[in-house]
């Protein structure tokens, strides 16, 4: 579907997409994962880009932003300083240890983040539970991976749904 204003065009995904107007008439919150260039251009995930694409999708109607995290708590605020609405990252690709996956989110959160989408680094954790636990400790409380209840350091295998051995 294509909505036409005085600046400017916005594309979404098919005549079916959820729109921000539908969202609102449902009572639903519309997060937008806003990725420059989509998944397979890992070179145009740059702090700036990721800042551009995350208020572009405020500007469009989103209420919350879905982004990759840029690498560290500098660039990660920029992208925050720059959308007006939360902004949470993406949990990304499998991570090797807890201890990983809850710095990034912990920094993240402290240089202005919301929180984290986190899909297949809690749903193939070996406590589901527990690490949910710990994610929230992590974003409410700025638990580190000593201080999260629910946690165990580097201890889980690096696996994917299949089981196989992902390190490399």
């Amino acid at each position: 579907a294509r909505s036409a204003s005085p600046t400017g065009s916005t594309n979404w995904p098919g005549p079916e997409a959820c729109q921000p107007p539908d969202c609102r008439n449902w009572g639903l919150l519309l997060l937008a994962e806003m990725i420059p260039g989509g998944f397979g251009r890992p070179d145009l995930h740059t702090p700036q880009n990721i800042a551009m694409a995350a208020r572009l999708g405020a500007e469009v109607g989103a209420d919350a932003i879905k982004t990759a995290y840029t690498g560290s708590a500098e660039t990660f605020r920029e992208v925050t300083q720059a959308c007006y609405c939360p902004v949470l990252i993406q949990g990304g690709a499998r991570k090797g240890c807890d201890a990983e996956v809850l710095s990034t989110v912990r920094d993240a959160v402290r240089a202005g983040g919301a929180g984290a989408a986190v899909g297949r680094n809690l749903w193939q954790h070996a406590d589901p539970a527990g690490f949910a636990t710990a994610l929230s400790a992590a974003i409410h409380d700025g638990a580190s991976i000593g201080e999260a209840p629910g946690t165990s350091g580097c201890v889980r295998p690096a696996t994917g749904g299949d089981g196989e051995d992902r390190r490399g």
